[in-house]
């Protein structure tokens, strides 16, 4: 009874195990679905240039000229101006230029003192445009200063340059860059 009962336990696993194979197969088959989103990006750039209108007679004829932002030394000394700003060691809100059609002029100080503009000259080199300006720094006429806004360009509606001159009153350098606007 013994051997009936194993030979029904091992007939029984032969069975499962037979039927197992006829069921199932050895080799597995994996479906792998692989999904690639491709999205076409069209990056497109354009490259709009514009010139900068050229520093004119015309142009600055048209217009008294406001000090907007200015950075630069005098001697040794920083200086840094800009319109409405709390951080300035530069008192310079009241200065502007008015060039005249003759080619003369005045310009007020930040001090509001006025200063007669002797002449003014636009030099042209290509695209380059410097202007030269000597003027008055008393009413008596024996100190003048002659400076010149060297790279001047006109962009946004303002002048951008870099100056410098040499102060007759003070025998100091100056140089530095500067924004101006016309006057409001």
């Amino acid at each position: 009874m013994k051997t009936t009962k194993l030979a029904c336990v091992v007939t029984f696993f032969i069975t499962l195990i037979l039927t197992s194979f006829t069921t199932s197969s050895c080799t597995k088959e994996k479906t792998i679905i692989e999904r690639d989103t491709i999205e076409t990006v069209l990056i497109k750039k354009d490259t709009i240039i514009i010139k900068d209108t050229l520093v004119n007679d015309s142009l600055l004829t048209s217009a008294s000229w406001e000090i907007i932002e200015a950075i630069g030394v005098m001697g040794n000394t920083p200086l840094r101006y800009e319109r409405g700003g709390s951080s300035n060691n530069w008192n310079v809100a009241g200065d502007y230029y008015v060039f005249n059609k003759d080619n003369r002029g005045y310009m007020y100080d930040g001090a509001n003192n006025r200063h007669e503009i002797l002449s003014w000259n636009l030099v042209k080199t290509g695209e380059r445009r410097k202007l030269i300006i000597l003027y008055q720094n008393d009413a008596s006429g024996f100190y003048t200063t002659l400076i010149t806004w060297d790279n001047l360009v006109y962009k946004n509606g303002n002048l951008q340059y870099s100056d410098y001159y040499r102060d007759a009153l003070t025998w100091s350098n100056y140089h530095g860059q500067a924004i101006r606007a016309p006057k409001k």
